[in-house]
């Protein structure tokens, strides 16, 4: 999915993504996103989640009245806590739900895939119900995933349908053709560390060369090239670049003491924003890089107010260039909204409104495309899409 991104920030402590990442951060700390989504799951508890028995890619619809129609442009969704929305394009859209009430005999883990190959117009159940901590669309329809604990990745390349476990190999000194960069744990202790994957063969092996950072580290791949944002094993933070499918890696520390990066890169992988919060002196820290560049300090980031809730990805880079920035503002009661900050790097961010985008949402994402997408989290619920970043569209509801 860019994957169950959020839910890995409720499992542990610890950009839009592309046909060659899995994962974020899989060990990133989201206690007060973990605090609302309690409060969201115990006040749903009276929705029956159903699990579409039998029918296997039969068309779901909403069973009893006729429920009222969706906002102009938007299509409904089956009953169902949304989990995590992620698309391979502007047509081929995947959600999870919750299959069962959240509790204490039901993991948030066991998640149903719904997929969509038109837009969101039609919905469809792929497969049973699984255990699934973390999935990535690779392309339109080729899913990997996997559970906390398991041996191996697992892979689908018919929309969800089916799933095979990938096979461990040998490391490999750079990702082939036809692979994928994934984030896969080494272990249960350290962390993911960088594999290549190859969905068609069917199997998974570490890079000989992996990036120099302590494991638990985000990926992101734009464009054939590859970004790590994370530590150092000394604990500084720090962003490394390949610009050859893996085989070497730039690591470039950022001169703060700041915690675990994140980055948004332009549509063209070639520069990244980096947004890294000071905790001692309550800001913002931004810098630009490119592939090869020194980290240059990015003047205007304190504009937006420092909060210390943790919201995943903050950052987005639009199709013209524009950094946008999210800011929390607790101004919905239980449940933090965000607002947007805007501008051209290099200058002071600006108050930016998003055409369409409720406040209430998930981290945005860049499709391998360039669509971007989005999903709520509050009582607008909805799934939106956006060719540039700055108008949105309701898709589903």
């Amino acid at each position: 999915m860019t994957g169950l991104r959020e839910m890995f920030e409720d499992l542990a402590d610890g950009a839009p993504p592309s046909s060659r990442l899995i994962g974020d951060d899989l060990y990133a700390v989201g206690r007060q996103r973990h605090r609302r989504r309690t409060r969201l799951a115990t006040g749903a508890a009276a929705l029956a989640l159903a699990v579409l028995a039998g029918g296997t890619g039969a068309v779901l619809t909403r069973g009893g009245p006729e429920p009222p129609g969706p906002a102009a442009g938007g299509q409904p969704l089956p009953d169902g806590i949304v989990q995590s929305f992620d698309a391979a394009d502007a047509e081929h859209l995947y959600v999870t739900q919750f299959a069962c009430t959240p509790g204490p005999t039901c993991p948030k883990t066991r998640v149903r895939l719904l997929g969509s190959d038109d837009g969101g117009r039609t919905w469809t159940v792929r497969g049973s119900a699984v255990d699934v901590a973390a999935m990535t669309v690779l392309g339109p329809r080729t899913l990997v995933a996997h559970s906390v604990g398991d041996a191996a990745p697992i892979v689908s390349t018919d929309g969800g349908r089916v799933w095979k476990p990938a096979r461990p190999q040998n490391a490999v000194r750079v990702v082939p053709d036809g692979a994928a960069l994934i984030c896969w744990p080494a272990t249960a202790q350290t962390g993911c560390v960088a594999h290549a994957l190859d969905p068609a063969a069917g199997w998974f092996a570490p890079l000989t060369e992996p990036p120099a950072l302590a494991g638990g580290y985000t990926l992101e791949s734009v464009a054939g090239q590859f970004w790590a944002t994370g530590t150092t094993p000394a604990g500084e933070p720090a962003v490394a670049v390949s610009t050859n499918a893996g085989g070497s890696w730039l690591t470039r520390v950022l001169d703060c003491d700041c915690e675990r990066p994140h980055i948004a890169t332009t549509a063209d992988g070639r520069t990244g924003y980096v947004l890294v919060a000071n905790r001692l002196r309550k800001t913002w820290v931004g810098y630009r890089l490119g592939g090869s560049g020194e980290p240059e300090w990015l003047s205007g980031i304190e504009a937006v107010r420092y909060d210390d809730i943790h919201l995943g990805q903050r950052s987005f880079v639009t199709a013209d260039g524009t950094l946008v920035v999210a800011q929390v503002v607790r101004a919905r009661g239980d449940i933090d909204a965000l607002s947007f900050w805007g501008g051209r790097p290099g200058t002071s961010l600006r108050p930016m409104e998003l055409d369409g985008l409720p406040s209430t949402v998930y981290s945005v994402r860049r499709a391998p495309d360039g669509w971007f997408y989005t999903h709520t989290y509050g009582p607008e619920r909805g799934l939106y899409g956006s060719r540039d970043g700055r108008k949105w569209t309701l898709i589903a509801e």
